[in-house]
């Protein structure tokens, strides 16, 4: 998967469970939120994701993260990230109109 069709399928699940739950659905506005040179958003759906360690040993025993044991709190705590994100967004527009 490429990083737009990451995004995406994140989009539509995080969108699934606000609807599901009664929250609003994510503002595109959370995206422009940025930590260095990626958003808030992007941060953590790097860190959640999948990855496979190189080593066959590690990969064997150690290798038992899936992201379905946790995708819950994952998709609550993207909720809470974007809700930041897009507060901070807020506040950021409102110290520009007032330069």
């Amino acid at each position: 998967m490429n990083e737009q069709s990451v995004r995406n399928h994140f989009w539509s699940l995080l969108n699934e469970y606000a609807r599901k739950h009664n929250y609003e659905v994510v503002h595109e506005v959370a995206w422009e939120y940025k930590l260095g040179n990626r958003s808030a958003l992007e941060w953590m759906l790097d860190q959640y994701k999948e990855k496979k360690p190189k080593d066959p040993t590690i990969a064997e025993k150690f290798n038992t993260y899936r992201f379905a044991y946790y995708k819950g709190q994952v998709i609550e705590l993207l909720q809470k990230v974007c809700t930041v994100s897009v507060e901070t967004m807020k506040i950021v527009c409102e110290m520009e109109k007032e330069n």
